[in-house]
């Protein structure tokens, strides 16, 4: 009885494979009626025959049979009829052709090896090998058609990729650009516009440190796409000052620099840099060449006055505000800055009246004179400061210490109050 029972359990596992064996032939046969009839009701026998045959312990080890599930799963997703069948098709189908390509392997290393969790050292040698012909297939026409249907899904996934971008929905937009790029690359394409968007997608998903990988990738590339080019050195700039370092951050502004000496974006970058570094020479240098490109920037007037007023150097700091005031009217920073040069150099002079001898009269009214003539000078570009921006209290606070030293007690008097 023993051995009956188990002979009869032989049998089994035996009707058992060749039951799921036809499965796979029945998914084969009702995939290729597909292609005939356009019948949704065939793709669905064919799913449900190879569904059946992928979860079977033999047959779930053939190449074959992830591949005619790859095959009826792209059918799915490709038709609009028969689409809702499946809504997850594209990616079980991109799963079940890079299924069917790992068990197409001769190479017992490469075919139980999770290709997904390769190291750099084993996408190189598998790289190599692949190139070389050193990997072998038991079936070249499933390796081929992998190959053939990569170019197709790495299109999919992007244009998934775009719509969950647009959507603000990020993480999937990393993971649908990750793998359209990883499908073309397989089917010998590199798309470097979708690396661009996915480095961007990586920025806004949070993976800072993935997106400077990406961007220096697209430097060494020289990707441009439509003017892209300067805009990845100065996304790459700052991404590492958000990180705090700044000097790399300078680093790739310098490069970008070098390479398109004519961005804007990139030069008021680098001015930046210098003026926060307190580097006022280089910043000087630098604004005398944005100037020169853009002469109508009130804000590089502006930068520029703040280096000659900080060197003490008033008629170029003058110079440079009233330049900013007439080119943006609307100014605060150049107005405010003006009249606290002037409001300065009124102090000044009062401080070196102050300081005089006694007997120095004629110097000192010299001294003073020249001092009251400073604080009127300051007066209207403080009082236009004060329009534009009411709540400054700075401002106000100034503007009611030169009323006063002018002798304009009624209009000191009349500020003072607005603000208390």
């Amino acid at each position: 009885m023993k051995k009956l029972t188990l002979v009869l359990a032989g049998l089994s596992i035996v009707f058992s494979g060749m039951t799921q064996k036809n499965k796979v032939v029945s998914a084969y046969n009702y995939e290729k009626s597909y292609q005939r009839s356009k019948r949704c009701s065939d793709l669905k026998k064919g799913l449900d025959a190879i569904e059946v045959a992928k979860d079977d312990e033999v047959t779930k080890t053939w190449a074959k049979t992830w591949r005619y599930r790859a095959k009826i799963l792209w059918d799915i997703h490709t038709s609009d009829k028969c689409k809702s069948m499946f809504p997850d098709a594209l990616n079980e189908s991109f799963e079940s052709y890079s299924k069917a390509f790992q068990l197409n392997f001769k190479n017992p290393e490469y075919k139980n090896m999770d290709m997904e969790k390769m190291t750099e050292e084993q996408q190189k040698k598998f790289a190599e090998d692949f190139k070389t012909g050193k990997v072998e297939f038991e079936d070249p026409e499933i390796t081929m058609e992998f190959m053939q249907m990569m170019p197709s899904f790495g299109i999919e996934f992007i244009n998934n990729g775009v719509t969950a971008y647009q959507n603000k929905n990020y993480e999937k937009a990393v993971e649908y650009f990750e793998k359209g790029i990883g499908a073309q690359a397989f089917g010998g394409k590199l798309d470097t516009a979708a690396m661009y968007y996915l480095a961007i997608a990586y920025e806004k998903a949070g993976k800072d440190s993935n997106a400077i990988e990406t961007y220096k990738a697209l430097t060494k590339m020289g990707y441009e796409g439509k003017g892209d080019g300067p805009k990845i050195y100065y996304y790459l700039s700052d991404l590492y000052k958000k990180q705090g370092n700044l000097e790399e951050a300078h680093k790739v502004i310098v490069e970008g620099r070098q390479k398109y000496p004519e961005d804007k974006a990139l030069l008021t970058e680098e001015i930046d840099y210098y003026l926060k570094a307190g580097k006022d020479d280089e910043a000087l240098k630098t604004l005398d060449e944005a100037i020169t490109k853009d002469p109508n920037k009130a804000i590089l007037y502006y930068a520029r006055g703040t280096i000659y007023d900080k060197k003490g150097d008033v008629e170029k700091a003058a110079a440079d505000y009233q330049k900013a005031i007439e080119l943006d009217p609307e100014n605060f920073d150049a107005y405010y800055n003006m009249g606290a040069l002037y409001y300065n150099q009124g102090a000044d002079y009062n401080n070196k009246a102050n300081e005089l001898p006694l007997d120095q009269t004629a110097k000192y009214d010299e001294f003073m004179k020249l001092s009251q003539e400073a604080f009127e000078k300051a007066i209207p570009y403080l009082e236009k400061a004060n329009q534009l921006k009411p709540d400054d209290i700075a401002t106000a606070n100034t503007l009611i210490k030169l009323y006063t030293r002018t002798n304009q007690l009624e209009k000191a008097k009349a500020l003072k109050a607005k603000y208390q």
